[in-house]
């Protein structure tokens, strides 16, 4: 509600900036197509998922045993020591004692350096072989873990409102995305000519199609991200929007995209220059959408979708 609030409120503000004037400044088409592409191409990213199997298959390791290489060393150098005559004459061999006492030290601190340093790298190691086993399980903390850690899905955060994350059956990944409504595309457009750019109110149809082409950029962008997090070769990503019903205008929340998409697809795909609308419906989306309507709801049934928190 105080979302819808403030858009409404942000509306009313520009239709009374726009009864002054339509003219649009240089810095307005900046801002309104940086907008709409953060919107509608926040699937343009570079697909380089880790191979956490392979991260796996490298198994454990024992941690390295505590040595004393170094202080031995020195403690043989100590115990061995026998002072020349000079040394005994004019009484250096306290001091030279002395010296090699403290190396005795000197040699303990290094062995337990180099004992911490290698101890760090075994269990660093270990941990990273069990984050990726804990992966392979499809464990949904350790999936979280590794999309906050390992993506950048934190940049796509002007075209979905959240995500979570769900398993309906053992191997069976599911992105269920909250994404935005209708309502939350520009309502208008700018019209550049050689005089001016002007501003002009956006179709009820030319805002849907925006929303459409944000959707299902969403889809690509979060299916690209969650199988770079976790290792598994397909991801499903259910889309959910505010539907307001046209009958009783009551909004309610409903899956409006299901998709499932593949690792090898995107491996072979240029998600850079791809159009998310064509892209998706390659993979089979399931989608009711018109430009009249816009997106209406779906059932996913076989999904039992989590009720978001």
């Amino acid at each position: 509600m105080a979302k819808r609030l403030a858009r409404d409120k942000a509306r009313h503000d520009r239709a009374a900036l726009r009864a002054e004037s339509v003219n649009a400044s240089s810095s307005d088409v900046s801002e309104l197509r940086t907008r709409i592409a953060a919107l509608t191409e926040c699937h343009h990213i570079d697909y380089d998922p880790t191979d956490w199997a392979a991260v796996a298959a490298r198994g454990e390791v024992e941690r390295p045993v505590r040595a004393s290489i170094n202080e031995a060393a020195a403690r043989k150098a100590l115990a061995g020591y026998r002072p020349s005559l000079i040394e005994r004459l004019f009484g250096l061999d306290q001091d030279r004692r002395r010296a090699l006492t403290a190396r005795v030290a000197e040699a303990a601190s290094k062995d337990e350096a180099a004992y911490r340093a290698a101890r760090k790298v075994a269990d660093d190691h270990n941990a990273e072989v069990q984050f990726a086993v804990r992966l392979l399980e499809l464990d949904v903390r350790t999936i979280n873990t590794s999309l906050a850690e390992n993506t950048s899905l934190d940049d796509v955060g002007p075209a979905i409102e959240g995500l979570r994350l769900h398993v309906p059956t053992r191997g069976r990944l599911v992105a269920v995305v909250s994404g935005l409504e209708l309502e939350d595309m520009p309502d208008e457009e700018i019209v550049v000519s050689a005089a001016r750019a002007v501003f002009r109110p956006l179709s009820r149809s030319a805002m849907a199609e925006l929303h459409r082409r944000n959707l299902c950029s969403a889809a690509l962008r979060v299916a690209a991200e969650v199988l770079s997090a976790c290792p598994v070769e397909w991801v499903e990503v259910v889309l959910e929007c505010d539907i307001t019903d046209r009958i009783n205008q009551q909004v309610e929340r409903a899956p409006v995209l299901h998709v499932k998409i593949g690792h090898r697809a995107l491996v072979d795909m240029a998600l850079e220059t791809v159009d998310p609308v064509q892209a998706v419906t390659d993979f089979g989306a399931r989608m009711n959408w018109s430009p009249a309507e816009g997106c209406e709801p779906i059932e996913t049934p076989d999904l039992a979708l989590p009720v978001a928190a």
